[in-house]
């Protein structure tokens, strides 16, 4: 499959130093490999790439931290760059990296994953760091997700970072809307062809993970949860709400989200409360990490006219591309959404060194208010509008 270019190529090379890991996390299939080749490719110096996944690859590092004369010493010997694909599925990744450290301390060490095991995901996303372990201290963290608008722009314009006449044809906004942005989704031409990538990625991949690698035996029920959450995306959810429908415990179902985040799946936007009585402190909205996904779930790629959830949509797709800006620029940004008990609200809040923002998303409706409640509580917070008329200017 051709390249785009990645905004995180930048800061993942720059992280390269001597005697560090990047660890490059996010969704199988969301172009983590392509990445990874790419800088191996234009590394200067000497470089191995390995694969978590291959039974080989496993055997070199199945007895490294005890096995001084193991062939792995051999195959790294005098190597500049270690490049790991698919880190999970080496048992006790941690130690094996640490050891590899403490035997070439000069190496550099690029390794992504698609089920970041070992790691404190929401610490990862609030400091950038959160490698666990034998190798904190010693790692940059770096999410990548799904490709975001500014990604596909970016390859439509400059022929040099992909192909410019498939990623045009399939960047315009109702295309993403409806199908998302993985690769090799939005390389595809036709409806019928992205309809059955995605498929692909939803029946093969979502949950592959998962399954192997937390010993899950349940994969029904848990696609009945993920199910449940894609008709539900934007609206407060608790737990105890989707495992009575379900018929599944509230520890079953908390148990089965944080895998789906931890897998890059969904993500939550936890409730804003600093100084009023009457805000929602421990509810929590869920998105999807791609619209496609999302959509695959529930097996609906009408057309924007013809849907009633259109509103959902756009929600998930803003939320989305915001999150995606933060993890692409490393900034340290936090997400939640403002909700009284009275039900008033607002989308979604952020905070960062710019201060508090508050964003209303809004397909049709050009003109809501910021609530007064709010304003009154927050009297020097940024409030805007996202619409379809001007939401490149907030991606």
């Amino acid at each position: 499959m051709p390249y785009i270019r990645r905004i995180a190529e930048e800061r993942v090379t720059r992280a390269l130093e001597p005697g560090r890991i990047v660890l490059v996390t996010g969704a199988r299939r969301a172009g983590k490999t392509g990445l990874l080749r790419k800088i191996a490719e234009s590394f200067q110096g000497r470089s191995v790439m390995l694969n978590g996944e291959d039974y080989g690859t496993q055997v070199l590092f199945r007895n490294v931290t005890e096995d001084a004369d193991g062939d792995v010493w051999h195959i790294l010997a005098e190597t500049d760059l270690l490049v790991l694909d698919e880190f999970q599925y080496i048992p006790q990744i941690g130690r094996v990296l640490k050891a590899v450290l403490d035997r070439f301390p000069a190496i550099r060490i690029l390794a992504a994953g698609s089920y970041p095991a070992g790691l404190d995901r929401h610490k990862c996303l609030e400091s950038g760091s959160g490698c666990a372990g034998e190798t904190a201290g010693k790692c940059t963290h770096i999410v990548m997700p799904p490709l975001s608008v500014a990604e596909i722009d970016n390859a439509c314009t400059n022929r040099d970072n992909g192909p410019c006449d498939s990623g045009c044809k399939s960047s315009n906004l109702e295309s993403i809307m409806i199908y998302g942005s993985y690769p090799e989704v939005l390389l595809e031409d036709t409806p019928e062809g992205k309809s059955d990538r995605l498929r692909e990625i939803c029946g093969a991949y979502l949950l592959k993970d998962i399954l192997y690698l937390e010993d899950v035996k349940s994969a029904g029920k848990m696609l009945e949860l993920l199910r449940l959450v894609a008709v539900r995306i934007g609206k407060v959810v608790t737990y105890e709400e989707l495992g009575h429908e379900l018929g599944m415990s509230r520890i079953t179902v908390e148990k089965y989200m944080e895998m789906f985040e931890r897998a890059s799946i969904i993500y939550h936007v936890g409730a804003w409360s600093h100084s009023m009585r009457k805000e929602m402190v421990k509810a929590k909205k869920w998105y999807f990490c791609d619209n496609g996904v999302r959509n695959s779930l529930t097996s609906d790629y009408s057309p924007l006219n013809e849907r009633r959830d259109v509103e959902a949509l756009w929600e998930n797709f803003i939320v989305g591309e915001r999150i995606k800006a933060s993890f692409n620029t490393g900034q340290e940004k936090r997400f939640h959404f403002w909700r009284t008990y009275g039900k008033q609200e607002i989308d979604l809040l952020e905070t960062g060194d710019d201060g508090l923002t508050a964003l209303e998303f809004k397909w049709n409706d050009t003109s809501p208010n910021v609530p007064k409640s709010f304003r009154e509580a927050y009297p020097d917070a940024g409030f805007s509008v996202v619409t379809k008329d001007n939401y490149k200017d907030y991606i």
